[in-house]
């Protein structure tokens, strides 16, 4: 089992409501990714990410999730 790292993503549907995913990443396609966001647009992320729902609880709600049809 190769190791991975554990990353959170800010998804954002037609609702325009924002969303708390999770993603594994391999480390070595990770570096590769570049740098693209200055110190602000990171705060701000990381302030969107703590009021965001998660997937689950989004899916749940909205009746989207597994099983739903």
């Amino acid at each position: 089992m190769p190791v991975q790292w554990r990353c959170r993503q800010l998804l954002a549907v037609s609702t325009g409501e924002q969303i708390l995913g999770l993603i594994d990443i391999l480390p070595a396609t990770f570096d590769t990714i570049p740098e693209t966001l200055d110190a602000a647009s990171k705060r701000d992320i990381h302030s969107r990410l703590r009021t965001a729902v998660t997937v689950a609880a989004w899916s749940e709600r909205t009746g989207h999730g597994p099983g739903a049809g």
